[in-house]
């Protein structure tokens, strides 16, 4: 029995303890404006994790549920169209405050973040340079960038070049798959 009171005890103490460091939920109303966290956001890969901004917005609040303590945002279009759901726990919500204009003057308080675009950027080739055969089926091209880079890319990623065309033209062939497949003292 004194070790199952000591268990009851223990239990009414850890409750008590987390009870107290709780904070309840703030209530918004619609059209409040709110930052949202990026806790648990899917923001685009490639990026550091600790260069990216903790919260992002400001959001209007479109509807506010206190029973289930959560909120729906009006979002922009960039995070719709990454699929992300409007409604948030009011944990990963933070109220905005207004700019303070005699303390701070034209302080913008939109705080942009680039989400990216699904397309990729576009680089532009000077010209291919060389080619080699890595097996009988995989083929790269030996790429000079605009930007003096020279880099060994896979046939994959330069079958939309115009520089492709040209150089199957100055090889004599028609298509890739033609080009010789002997190695080249510049290639090497």
């Amino acid at each position: 029995m004194m070790v199952h009171d000591a268990i009851i005890e223990s239990r009414i103490m850890q409750m008590h303890n987390t009870n107290r460091q709780r904070i309840k939920g703030a209530t918004y109303t619609p059209s409040d404006l709110v930052y949202l966290s990026t806790k648990n956001l899917t923001l685009p890969k490639g990026r550091a994790k600790k260069l990216q901004p903790k919260y992002i917005g400001p959001y209007k609040v479109i509807k506010s549920h206190e029973t289930t303590l959560t909120v729906k945002l009006e979002l922009p279009p960039e995070l719709v169209n990454w699929r992300i759901h409007p409604t948030f726990h009011v944990s990963l919500i933070w109220a905005h405050v207004p700019n303070d204009d005699g303390r701070f003057p034209r302080h913008d308080t939109k705080s942009y973040y680039d989400f990216g675009s699904t397309d990729e950027p576009e680089w532009f080739v000077d010209e291919i340079l060389a080619h080699h055969w890595i097996s009988p089926n995989t083929l790269e091209f030996q790429i000079h960038w605009t930007l003096r880079d020279v880099m060994w890319e896979p046939l994959a990623e330069c079958k939309e070049l115009e520089a492709l065309d040209e150089y199957l033209e100055l090889h004599g062939v028609s298509q890739p798959c033609d080009l010789p497949r002997k190695s080249h003292s510049s290639c090497d």
